[in-house]
């Protein structure tokens, strides 16, 4: 297994979060003529959007620090949840938040040496697993985890119990679907758990190729993030089949479902030009920001 030291793990991060910023307003997203504009490094605040697949008011996220204080207490990156409905936010890790089990109840972390760990949210203990990278997703049993990236030459899954794993494919970053039995991968295509190849769904792709792609509860139909890396990316949802695209936010990115399929939770940027969490409907009404970094 191949693993990028701590430094190039840091550069990684700060792409990929910049990935996830897009030009917002309090009240409404703002698109590229309205004056938004990318955040600089230091403003990227609250991204990683990961919604509790136990709770539909709680969402998970990776916090950047905004004042030294913060970087003090709680490091480069730390994880945090927020209740949609009270806004109250709470403290969980230092780390990046990578996913939740499906109980709720624990969550996976990387940590800052670039490990993986499984936090009991009870308990506040950690017990480290053999992986080491950002992208990884829990199964829906909760006995897998599906993990790759570009230090580890493509997708693996790792069974928990034997804390074996094996190659499924060359992509790298992936969902599971809700009946566990198929990946979701970069530029939508999905493969079975095999590594066998099911197909791709077909979508618009002019304002970019579509990433960081979540199936819906359901299992009918998926969100993603689409745009230029020079650009501000869109959050849409499409039928697996390929059909009934909407924009769910423009800019956005990072999409992660309610559990209960009615609303998306995504990244972008505040009238402050600073990233937080921002939560819609799935078909892109009621759009309204969750955090307030």
């Amino acid at each position: 297994m191949v693993r990028l030291n701590v430094g190039a793990r840091f550069v990684l991060c700060a792409v990929v979060a910049l990935v996830c910023a897009a030009g917002c307003s309090r009240d409404r997203c703002c698109g590229p003529d309205d004056g938004g504009a990318w955040p600089e490094p230091g403003q990227t605040l609250d991204v990683w959007t990961n919604w509790c697949p136990a709770d539909t008011n709680k969402i998970g996220y990776t916090h950047y620090p905004k004042t030294y204080e913060e970087l003090l207490e709680y490091g480069n990156h730390s994880v945090w949840t927020v209740d949609v409905a009270t806004g109250e936010r709470e403290y969980i890790a230092r780390g990046w938040l990578v996913d939740w089990f499906p109980d709720g109840k624990r969550v996976l972390i990387c940590r800052e040496d670039g490990g993986l760990s499984i936090r009991d949210l009870g308990t506040g203990e950690e017990e480290a697993i053999p992986i080491f990278t950002m992208f990884a997703d829990v199964s829906p049993s909760g006995r897998s985890i599906a993990y790759g990236g570009p230090g580890e030459h493509g997708l693996w899954v790792m069974n928990l119990d034997s804390l074996t794993s094996r190659w499924v494919t060359d992509k790298w970053v992936c969902d599971w679907s809700p009946d566990g039995q198929e990946l979701l991968c970069d530029s939508l295509v999905i493969v079975r758990a095999d590594g066998s190849r099911v197909g791709k769904i077909p979508c618009d792709t002019t304002s970019g190729l579509p990433s960081w792609a979540r199936w819906s509860p359901d299992g009918k139909s998926v969100a993603f993030s689409a745009g230029p890396a020079s650009g501000h990316p869109a959050v849409s949802v499409i039928n697996v089949d390929g059909t009934g695209q909407v924009v769910v936010a423009d800019p956005g990115a990072g999409p992660s479902w309610c559990p209960n399929g009615k609303m998306i939770a995504f990244s972008a940027v505040t009238a402050e030009n600073t990233t937080a969490i921002w939560v819609a409907n799935w078909d892109g009404t009621g759009r309204r920001q969750a955090t307030f970094p």
